[in-house]
């Protein structure tokens, strides 16, 4: 049979399909194959270049086969085969992306608990200047250091009887306790009557008192007798000759701004993690800076007891004063260091118990 008698006597199946309430643009592009009983005389196409996926006609009656391109993101047709995507080297990428955003967020975290660790052992050091040099606590101290320097037991033994018949011969006028650095007055009906440790307590007392207020340039005054004791090197100046009202204003200045920087960094190593990692932040760094400081101080005062000791009394009195002034930052260190202790262990109790809940809730869930 002809192609013409075949056309003419038969309807070909090589149909237009029908596109009715199929969506705008699905079949745009779309290169289609068809039989007529007409001779083609187009020249033969090559074959589709862009790659194409065939899909079966489902109108009533129809056999065409229609070839789409396959088109990729924003509608555009591919150039080519679609490729599988790199699954390997992406998932590699995104765990490197990931390992270095938990290593940056390690790092943050560990730099906010140093940074409030440095902090809370300045702060320690400087609260520590403040109890030392408030009145109350710096004239006992130096009640305590004055008694060996000055050798005021040694003078009242030697001069005792002599301060007693002054004091009777002086009537209302003052007595100086002579040999004594210091020109200490004491009124003479008042003398007569005291033993010799009353007069050994009011000197130191009154000695006290005087270097708090002026420092230790009270010993250059020319009433002041002998002052050979507390020449020798300055030490005495840089060690009890701190404790003085004016260091406690200084110290009570830069306690408050080590404090306004401590609030900062507390708040910013609470800020790093969430939940019961906050907790031990805060307990990581005052722990660090406690514990770290009363260590460093422990080892100082070892070393300085091996290094300086000698057979001197004077420079052990001038060494004891210098370590028991280092005892209170000691103690203040060992509180806060316990402080962060308790803190960072509650924290971590405190995760623990959540890991067993969500255990035994998962293991719960799996067995329901």
């Amino acid at each position: 049979m002809s192609p013409d008698e075949r056309g003419a006597g038969e309807s070909s199946p090589w149909e237009p399909p029908d596109r009715r309430g199929e969506p705008p643009g699905e079949y745009a592009g779309e290169q289609t194959v068809e039989a007529t009983g007409q001779p083609s005389t187009a020249p033969l196409s090559p074959a589709p270049t862009t790659p194409v996926r065939r899909v079966q006609n489902r109108a009533p009656g129809a056999a065409r086969e229609i070839l789409r391109p396959v088109r990729g993101p924003g509608g555009r047709v591919r150039s080519g085969p679609r490729r599988a995507p790199a699954t390997w080297a992406a998932r590699s990428s995104f765990r490197v992306a990931d390992e270095d955003a938990r290593l940056h967020r390690q790092m943050s975290r560990w730099m906010g608990v140093g940074g409030l660790a440095l902090v809370t052992g300045l702060l320690i050091v400087a609260w520590s200047a403040v109890q030392l040099t408030g009145r109350s606590h710096a004239t006992q101290v130096l009640e305590q250091t004055l008694a060996p320097l000055s050798d005021v037991d040694r003078l009242l033994e030697r001069d005792y009887a002599t301060l007693q018949t002054q004091a009777q011969a002086a009537d209302d006028t003052s007595v100086i306790v002579q040999s004594y650095p210091l020109g200490i007055a004491i009124p003479a009906a008042e003398l007569s009557q005291m033993s010799r440790d009353e007069i050994r307590a009011r000197v130191l007392s009154v000695s006290a008192e005087r270097i708090y207020e002026s420092g230790v340039g009270t010993f250059t005054r020319e009433d002041a007798g002998q002052g050979s004791f507390f020449s020798p090197s300055g030490v005495f100046e840089l060690t009890a000759g701190q404790l003085t009202a004016r260091n406690h204003t200084i110290a009570i200045i830069i306690a408050v701004l080590l404090a306004l920087f401590f609030v900062p960094m507390l708040v910013r190593a609470l800020s790093e993690g969430s939940g019961a990692e906050r907790a031990r932040n805060m307990g990581a760094g005052l722990a660090l800076g406690g514990l770290g400081l009363a260590i460093a101080l422990l080892i100082a005062r070892g070393l300085l007891r091996g290094v300086l000791s000698s057979d001197d009394a004077f420079s052990d009195a001038l060494l004891d004063v210098g370590l028991n002034a280092a005892g209170l930052p000691l103690r203040n260190g060992l509180i806060f260091g316990a402080l962060g202790g308790v803190v960072l262990a509650a924290s971590l109790a405190f995760e623990a118990l959540l890991w067993r809940w969500a255990g035994r809730r998962a293991w719960a869930e799996d067995a329901g």
